[in-house]
């Protein structure tokens, strides 16, 4: 995707950071909800989580129908 990306100055980090910009902005949408969309989760290791009852699809597209432009 980079590569793709880089005659325009851009990077696929950089969309992410706008992603989580827009989901900080809702202010009600859960941070662990925001970090399992995004890949990113700040409670150690997502590995203890495996296994576990997390968030469904349905439940992640709902939250980003809503921050799409």
């Amino acid at each position: 995707m980079n590569k793709g990306l880089k005659d325009l100055g851009f990077r696929s980090h950089m969309f992410r950071h706008a992603f989580i910009n827009r989901l900080k902005a809702c202010n009600d949408i859960p941070t662990r909800l925001a970090e399992s969309i995004t890949g990113h989760f700040s409670g150690g290791s997502e590995f203890n989580n495996y296994g576990t009852v997390g968030y469904t699809l349905e439940q992640k597209l709902a939250v980003i129908k809503r921050v799409a432009l």
